[in-house]
């Protein structure tokens, strides 16, 4: 896993554990939405070659097992 590091001004130093909290959760929050976004593209990738039913079909069977899916790989909560 990669590693980014952050310099904070010194009189900032006191607060050193907020701030890797919080940037903590931006990050895991941006990831998450990614991987989403990665999910729905590929699930959409041949969405154009199906008629309206089938697209309705698609999604009930989106909401059914991909928000089970997507609870388990942390995406939703």
């Amino acid at each position: 896993m990669a590693e980014i590091v952050v310099k904070i001004p010194d009189e900032f130093a006191s607060e050193k554990s907020i701030f890797e909290k919080k940037m903590k959760i931006m990050i895991e929050s941006e990831i998450k939405q990614r991987r989403l976004i990665k999910l729905i593209d590929k699930i959409m990738e041949s969405a154009n070659q199906l008629n309206d039913e089938e697209l309705i079909r698609l999604g009930d069977e989106f909401k059914e097992a991909g928000i089970k899916e997507l609870r388990n790989k942390g995406i939703l909560i």
